[in-house]
């Protein structure tokens, strides 16, 4: 049973399923079906997350999932889509099923807001701690320089 009917007999037309020109997957999904579908991918043999993208579209905080499963010395990837509100971004973290998620849920949350329900310890990962909230520069609305870091004390100026 191939990838897509294995998602369609799991979770019927709730998915949306597509190849692209390099013979790579790609499923739309609600948000509140994520966690399932990548169980269920995981359990398929897709055992490693290469990285979690995130971008803003101006209307909602898209989330892709890049999912690979490696055998014979080939690899298959499936890159799973959902979305979440622009003003309330919350997705449910998914450390449980791929730990490797604990840096991409991060990056993810600091650098468009999306806070990741269960994930322990959601920090900064690439901007200063001292950033203040709400300060996101990968969303749409972003104004560059709307906030300069000064250094911590007894850091050189």
């Amino acid at each position: 049973m191939g990838i897509k009917e294995l998602l369609e007999e799991k979770f019927g037309d709730k998915v949306s399923f597509t190849v692209d020109k390099h013979n790579e997957a790609w499923i739309n999904i609600p948000l509140d079906l994520l966690r399932d579908v990548l169980k269920a991918l995981r359990e398929a043999g897709f055992d490693h997350l290469s990285t979690i993208t995130g971008y803003d579209d101006g209307e909602k905080i898209n989330l892709i999932y890049h999912v690979v499963k490696f055998y014979d010395g080939k690899s298959e990837t499936v890159n799973v889509i959902t979305s979440t509100d622009r003003n309330n971004s919350v997705a449910p973290s998914i450390l449980e099923i791929y730990p490797s998620a604990l840096v991409y849920e991060r990056e993810v949350y600091d650098l468009l807001g999306v806070k990741f329900d269960g994930h322990v310890g959601l920090k900064r990962l690439l901007l200063p701690e001292n950033v203040p909230e709400g300060y996101h520069p990968l969303r749409k609305d972003f104004k560059s320089g709307s906030y300069l870091v000064s250094p911590k004390e007894g850091e050189n100026e």
